[in-house]
This record gives structure tokens, sequence and C-alpha cells, in this order.
């Protein structure tokens, strides 16, 4: 037994979750005997810091197990024994097991909000970011974040990381976040095989919602109104185009979401100068063929939604009361509302594309006449998500609950209308940007907070916050300071 022993300490101690993959504990559970695998089995089972080692310990070993030692786990986890005089390894195994769910894009604060959104339903969460100190890895929420290549420069090598994440932790589920995330794993979906489940739409439809000029045709063919749009296809055409323009008008990149590549001419010869720029501070990049489309003044209203096989089961409306940047940014300061009209639109454009998974559909409502013009899709968890689960539409988990095979009931207006929500980090960005200084920009985000408000700051989970803390304070510093200069 004395050999055994240090034989354990040896796994636990080589093979720790900082020491990972964890595959390689396997080696000394081969070598050690079954009641030795089930005494590890255990012991890892009630230490929190061995959730992980758990979770794959448990499938290797589940034929080795003593069932004896099954009363040692109900010891061990009493909650988790309805009946101890009628468990079997099995039922051990799957009481303590539950699903595992991998979230995209830790670096960003809809991720963080997915993660404790999702933390109160038992899930063990992952996380991974192309960020060595994404905020999400220090949530204390998440049982590991995992370094891995950027999908926007890189999407083979990001799919291909995120694939080994999801077999050295035994993933469930997979919830890419971001839009290049998305679309890097939708377009090399095959390579995971079926044992994982990604609850996203199949490649094609995701660029058919994520590429804007193939949504403004769908738009037209199901008469939903949108801005005048054109894509001209040279130069020429540009030209004879710009002779004819109302200005100003937006030129806008057909792939990307938020403010990114988003540009404002007010002259036919500011047009043709901003339309063939390259790099950051233009809109012709790597696409081709950008969008010249109608100014419309008014508000942005979003339709969050969440399709399930081309019908329509959850939705949320909100305003944007502020952006970052303010030009036409992500929302920093949004509130829910209660626009059943909108919903009808997104409903119309999209179950038409039998899409399936989240998307959150952008409008444009007119300042005067109210009128709404679809402005494009995020096939995407949305950069608010945290709004939509504070106001009770917790997304990501009908997400996990879909993938797992639940047929959600379709429930479109259970939510808190009214509810404003302020993002800290972005949102003091925003505040600064648009006031007269870090004081008031903290009144402002104070205001709101004090008028039905929320933000994204959890002190139960401050972390995340702190590792953020620098960043903020030296992108505010470089604001303030050009400000000045």
């Amino acid at each position: 037994m004395a050999n055994n022993r240090n034989l354990e300490l040896c796994c636990l101690n080589r093979y720790r979750p900082a020491s990972w993959p964890p595959f390689r504990l396997g080696e000394c559970l081969r070598k050690s005997t079954p009641d030795l695998s089930s005494f590890l089995v255990f012991e890892l089972l009630h230490t929190k810091q061995y959730r992980l080692l758990t979770r794959f310990v448990c499938r290797l070993v589940v034929p080795s197990i003593n069932p004896v030692n099954c009363s040692l786990f109900c010891i061990i986890h009493p909650h988790r024994c309805n009946d101890s005089h009628n468990l079997t390894v099995a039922t051990v195994i799957q009481n303590y097991m539950c699903l595992s769910v991998l979230v995209t894009n830790a670096q960003s604060k809809q991720t963080l909000a997915i993660v404790r959104g999702l933390s109160n339903f038992g899930y063990d969460i992952i996380t991974v970011g192309a960020h060595p100190r994404s905020q999400s890895f220090y949530s204390k929420h998440c049982l590991a974040g995992i370094q891995v290549a950027d999908s926007e420069t890189n999407p083979r090598r990001f799919t291909a990381d995120v694939n080994k994440a999801v077999q050295d932790y035994n993933i469930d589920v997979v919830l890419p976040v971001s839009s290049s995330d998305t679309m890097a794993i939708a377009r090399y979906r095959e390579e995971f095989g079926d044992r994982v489940q990604i609850p996203i739409a199949d490649y094609e439809i995701l660029v058919a919602a994520f590429d804007k000029e193939l949504t403004f045709d769908h738009a037209r063919e199901q008469d939903i109104p949108i801005p005048e749009t054109y894509c001209p296809t040279d130069r020429a055409e540009l030209e004879d185009l710009a002779d004819d323009l109302s200005y100003p008008v937006v030129v806008k990149l057909r792939q990307t979401s938020a403010s990114e590549g988003l540009r404002y001419a007010h002259s036919r010869d500011e047009l043709l100068s901003v339309y063939e720029l390259d790099g950051p501070d233009g809109v012709s990049t790597e696409y081709e063929r950008p969008l010249v489309q109608e100014y419309i003044e008014g508000d942005i209203h979003d339709v969050c939604v969440l399709f399930q096989d081309g019908e329509l089961k959850r939705a949320l409306t909100q305003k944007r009361l502020r952006m970052y940047p303010a030009s036409g940014g992500g929302g920093v300061v949004n509130v829910t509302t209660d626009r059943p009209e909108l919903i009808e639109l997104a409903e119309d454009l999209l179950s038409t594309l039998d899409y399936h998974g989240v998307a959150q559909v952008e409008f444009m409502i007119e300042e005067g006449t109210g009128d709404p013009y679809l402005i494009e899709v995020n096939p995407k968890l949305w950069g608010t998500s945290g709004l939509s689960i504070a106001a009770g539409v917790n997304f990501p988990k009908y997400l996990v609950e879909v993938s797992q095979g639940k047929t959600l009931e379709r429930n479109l207006s259970d939510y808190e209308v009214g509810l404003t929500y302020v993002w800290l980090s972005p949102g003091l960005l925003g505040n600064v940007e648009q006031s007269d200084g870090v004081v008031e920009a903290l009144i402002d985000i104070r205001r709101v907070h004090a008028s039905n408000g929320q933000t994204d700051l959890d002190f139960s989970d401050p972390i995340p916050h702190l590792v953020r803390m620098p960043q903020i304070a030296w992108i505010v510093f470089r604001s303030l300071f050009s400000r000045l200069s």
C-alpha cells in the first residue's frame, strides 16, 4: 500500500491542473490497482481545484472503480446522493459530472457576463482567448483559461486550438462569442466531430447574415425596410454613383460589427478618398467592395433573438443610450424596451433563412418619422449580453439547453422593460470622450445606476475588473491627453 500511496501522491503533484494536459494522469492510473484508482478518483472528487482532473479521471477509470467506495462518495457529497442504498458507480459519476461549456473570446465583456450568467446552473466553464491576460480567465466561475490563436488573423490555427481544448477538457458544449470566432468554428465545424455540441447556424447561413450585402438582398426580398444601399463594383461605378448621392453617406465594410470600418463622407471627394483608404483608418482592407449607404438620423434599437431550427423562441429589444465610439459603436449604456414590431421584422428576416442560434438585429429608428430601417445583423452573442441576462433572458443558458436537445417554448415578452445597464470599462471611455472629463463621466454613470440601472461590476467576482483596470487607465489617459493636446 505504501508504494500505491507514493504513486498516488506522484499523480496528484505531477499532474495537477497547472501542468496540463490532464490525459497524462492515465499513465499513473494504468500502473495502479483498481482500489487505488477508486481511491484516487474519490480523493479528487472532494477537492475543488481538481474538478477538471476529476472529469477526465472518472471517464477513464469507471470500469475499474470498486462499488464499495460509492459510500465514500455519499459521505463527501451527500447532496448528490438521493438514495445511498441503491447507488451504482454509474450513478455516482452521472451525479457528479455536469456539462462542461467552453466559451470563446475571454477578453470581451460579453464573455465575462456569459461566464457569470452560466455559473448558477452547475456547468463547468472553460474560457479561451487570444490575450494572455484575458479578464474571464480570472473569474472565480471559470475553471480554466486557455490562450489560443487569434481567430481574426489565423482562423485555422484558432479552430485547431479550440478543438484541442475540447478534447483535453472533455467539453460538451462550445459557445462561440465574437463574429470571427463564430465564423471560424462554423467553417471548420466538421473537425470537432459529433460529441461536442455547437449551437450555431450552418456556415452558409451565417455568411448570408454576416455579409451586409447578402443581408440587404435578403431583406429586400422580405420587404423589410433598409437604407438606400449601393455596392460599387469598380472605381468607375463609384465615381458615377458619387455624382448622384445626397450627402452625408455612410461607408462600411460588408463583414464587420459595431464601428469597425465605419466611415462617413460629407462630399464626393471625401467619399472617393475614404472608400479607397487601406488599414485601420479606411474601409478597403482585405474586404472587397465596401457598401455606400444612405445616412439616416435616429436612434439604434437592437433586437436580440434566439432561434431553434428556424423558429423564434426568445427575444428582447433594447435601445442604445450611449455608444463607444459615439459615431456608431457598440452600446455602453443601454435600456431594455418593448418593441414587438421590431421583433416581428427580425423574425421575418431570420426565419426565412431557417436560422438557428442567437443573433442581434440592429434597426435605426428614423428621427421625426419613427420608421425602422434594418442596419445589420450580428449572428453571434452580442456585446451587451450582460443586460439581456440581467433583464431575465439568459440567452447563453438557453443555448446550452438547445444544444442538449431541449425544445424551448416560445416566450418573447418575459423580461424586465426599462432596465438600464452600464458597462463600466467601455462606458467610462465613452463617457470621457463625450463629457468634459473623468469626474463628469463618473457622475453620469452614477446617475444612470441610481435610476433603475445596473453595471457589470460584480464585487463577488472582482479579479477580472482588477485585471482590466490598468488597461482602462491607460486608454483614458491617452484619450484625455489627445483632447488636451
